[in-house]
């Protein structure tokens, strides 16, 4: 039971950081002019994805997914569905590629682009798009995914050396690998 409750912790503080973050930070330290939109739960994912189990990870996404639709969206789907994208191809980029904490930096700036782009459009679609793509992007896409990749700096060595001891638990509890 602990190799599951572990992971929920662990991305329960993610999920509560973003909220933390929305509150305070941006109108402190940043500018008004770029949206800094944070990801937290999707660096988690991605390194969840890398180091942990992936059907755990699958589950989690879901799990976050739907509890993040629930507080923060109106339409149930959208972000369960972004996550578990984002945990999906990263697992299967980490088949092809290594599992190194540059490489999964590149990948998780990619997931967060994808979740963040995604998003866009599943919202524009349903009610209407509120700024342009071009604007989306100058304004909150790269800023975006500079504020993660920033949390992925400070969090990654942490967070995956978390992970690899977690893993073995997982492996030594439920004897899957």
């Amino acid at each position: 039971m602990k190799a599951y409750l572990k992971p929920f912790i662990l991305l329960s503080a993610c999920f509560f950081a973003e909220n933390v973050w929305i509150t305070l930070f941006p109108h402190l330290v940043f500018s008004d002019s770029y949206l800094y939109i944070p990801h937290f739960l999707v660096v988690c994912i991605v390194l969840s994805a890398s180091y942990y189990d992936k059907s755990v990870t699958y589950a989690f996404a879901a799990l976050f997914g739907l509890l993040f639709d629930l507080f923060y969206t109106q339409v149930i789907g959208v972000y369960l569905f972004t996550f578990f994208i984002a945990a999906y191809f990263t697992v299967k980029l980490m088949k092809v590629l290594q599992h190194h904490l540059v490489v999964i930096g590149f990948v998780t700036c990619l997931m967060v682009g994808i979740v963040d782009i995604l998003a866009y459009f599943l919202d524009g679609l349903l009610f209407g798009y509120s700024m342009q793509l071009e604007e989306y992007a100058q304004l909150r896409l790269w800023s975006t995914i500079v504020i993660n990749l920033c949390f992925y700096i400070v969090v990654c060595y942490p967070f995956r050396r978390w992970f690899v001891i977690t893993k073995r638990q997982f492996i030594e509890e439920t004897g899957r690998r």
